[in-house]
């Protein structure tokens, strides 16, 4: 059978998401040792009951349905097999998570209601000195899901404006815990460290009236895709003129920022 390796691949994906080692599976599935041995291996008939399998390696009802299926597939006939094969990696592996970000002030969950609350969205930030530094930045992040777990998850800005060879302005790791409550649906607020930008051209060799742009997009990925982006542009103002001694210093926090 072609397809083989799918069901193969999903199992040992499923064991090493629960750390399921292959002689803690042998002890509570029914299948003989060498059975298991082979089943792992892409080689023998494939249980005839995935239930037990399924307990051992704690899946979610999420990922039972994907072994459930990969078995399927390899159980069809093989004129049919090709039909079905390309429709399952794509639900396994692109169509997995997808999902949308938004950049706020405030990101908070009403403990009563269990609705989010997303106040004070931007997408720009001004400043007028030679360097801008933020503490963190926050996000409301809402997706769509169909396999629960931890996955490792990057945040990352890019200049917009630059080569996709050059290097990231900056990137932050973390995992991201999706638990099987709210399923299909998943949100949360995600808090990184800010990143330090730096003005292209310093205070002092700018000329009144110029702007300068530095256009970024912020992109989020989990387990080497690609799932949500935002936009975030800095504006560096000209330098202050010399008017009223009453005119206010500049305001770089995102409340006062506009869109």
């Amino acid at each position: 059978m072609p397809h083989r390796p799918i069901f193969t691949r999903v199992l040992h994906e499923l064991m090493h998401k629960a750390s399921v080692s292959e002689a803690n599976l042998i002890k509570q599935v029914p299948e003989s040792a060498r059975l298991v041995k082979n089943i792992l291996n892409g080689r023998g008939r494939l249980p005839d009951d995935l239930a037990p399998w399924c307990e051992a390696m704690r899946a979610s009802p999420a990922d039972k349905r994907r072994l459930e299926d990969a078995a399927a597939l390899y159980k069809l006939p093989v004129q049919d097999q090709q039909r079905f094969v390309s429709m399952f990696q794509d639900d396994t592996h692109i169509a997995a998570i997808r999902g949308t970000m938004v950049l706020a002030d405030q990101v908070y969950c009403d403990a009563f209601s269990g609705k989010w609350i997303v106040a004070g969205t931007y997408s720009r930030y001004h400043f007028s000195g030679d360097e801008l530094s933020l503490s963190c930045l926050t996000f409301y992040l809402r997706l769509q899901v169909e396999r629960t777990g931890r996955h490792e998850a990057r945040m990352s800005a890019v200049d917009r404006a630059a080569s996709p060879s050059d290097p990231k302005l900056w990137s932050f790791d973390f995992e991201l815990n999706i638990p099987d409550e709210g399923l299909p649906v998943f949100e949360s607020r995600i808090v990184v460290p800010g990143p330090r930008i730096a003005a292209p051209v310093p205070q002092k060799d700018r000329k009144p009236g110029e702007l300068y742009l530095m256009r970024t997009s912020i992109w989020l990925r989990v387990d080497r895709t690609e799932v949500a982006s935002c936009p975030l542009d800095f504006i560096i103002l000209p330098p202050r003129s010399q008017g009223s001694p009453n005119e206010k210093p500049d305001d770089d926090s995102p409340a006062n920022q506009g869109e």
